[in-house]
C-alpha cells in the first residue's frame, strides 16, 4: 500500500515538473519566436470587448 502511494506521489511530481517546463517553453516561444512583447491588461480588454456593464 505504501509503495502505491509513493509511486503516485513520484508520478505527480514528474507531471507537475513537466507542466512547468512546458509552460515555460511555451511562454519563451511566444516572446522569442513570435516577437510578442505586449503585456495584456485583461481589465482593459474586457472593457473594450464588453463595454461598461
Amino acid at each position: 500500500m505504501i509503495v502505491v502511494v509513493v509511486v503516485g506521489v513520484v508520478w505527480l511530481l514528474v507531471a507537475a515538473g513537466a507542466a512547468v517546463l512546458l509552460g515555460r517553453a511555451a511562454s519563451r516561444a511566444d516572446h522569442e519566436e513570435l516577437g510578442s512583447e505586449l503585456q495584456w491588461d485583461m481589465a482593459e480588454l474586457d472593457h473594450e470587448v464588453f463595454g461598461s456593464r
